[in-house]
């Protein structure tokens, strides 16, 4: 117990040291604050993820800023003592970290798709359909096809490219899917992949035998560095796109509500 508050503490120190971004704000769309039952749908939405996108892009720069500081604190230490500390402190944050962007670039895609369905209204009039998939079903290509009529889509769609990118997978050796879906790499420790089996494009099965060398935390660090980067972008785009929606909500209902 002792020996962990002195790592603990270590840790705290590493951290002040730490450069990492600062944190995103709630959003705030010009939304008119009475709006009509056919806006309702819109309204409650916005409320909701007006601040939960901005506190989960908020807990990838503190995981990704913890990350770096226990790389800092274990960097010399022997292996005894980091399985030790892993267990004990950072296996769990470093994993959640990993899969982060995966679902950061989800819950875009899930909110981009809510919202542009919604506002869809103002330009298809009588012809609007609710006819979005239901929610287990939507993901990137249901908010392109939802919002690739308002003018600030084009630079969202292009902003969540760079979000749990095919260089954030390459890497991290696609530990996110693995971990879902397979074995995945060690964190600093650990061996896997012990047999992998190969299928060529004509059918030829072969199998290689060696292993995975567990992935580094000063890795997976600066791996989510350069995603807080893509995040916040992301953020900013999507804060243009539903701002786009707002001031259009607000036009509709004040020339409705005019002599």
């Amino acid at each position: 117990m002792i020996r962990h508050l002195y790592y603990w503490w270590r840790f705290l120190r590493a951290r002040r040291k730490v450069q990492s971004p600062d944190f995103v704000e709630s959003l705030s769309p010009p939304l008119p604050t009475a709006l009509t039952a056919r806006w309702m749908p819109y309204g409650h939405f916005i409320a909701e993820v007006q601040h939960e996108l901005p506190n989960a892009v908020n807990l990838l720069i503190g995981v990704a800023a913890d990350l770096r500081a226990w790389s800092e604190v274990i960097r010399e230490l022997s292996v005894p003592t980091k399985v030790d500390l892993l267990v004990v402190f950072f296996r769990e944050k470093a994993m959640l970290g990993l899969c982060l962007p995966y679902a950061l670039r989800a819950r875009f895609a899930f909110a981009a798709a809510h919202l542009c369905h919604q506002a869809n209204k103002l330009s298809q009039g009588a012809t609007w359909k609710d006819n979005l998939p239901v929610d287990k079903y939507i993901d990137f290509g249901t908010a392109n096809k939802y919002g690739h009529g308002w003018n600030t889509y084009e630079a969202f769609r292009v902003s969540m490219k760079t979000l749990n990118s095919v260089s954030f997978k390459e890497k991290t050796r696609d530990f996110r899917d693995k971990f879902t879906h397979r074995l995945s790499p060690g964190i600093e420790v650990g061996l896997t992949n012990l047999v992998e089996r190969n299928v060529t494009p004509g059918g030829h099965v072969s199998y290689g035998i060696g292993a995975a060398q567990p992935l580094s935390l000063a890795q997976i660090a600066s791996a989510l560095d350069d995603e807080v980067i893509a995040a916040k972008n992301v953020l900013v785009a999507f804060t243009k796109l539903i701002d786009e929606h707002a001031v259009a909500i607000g036009k509709s209902l004040e020339a409705a509500s005019s002599p």
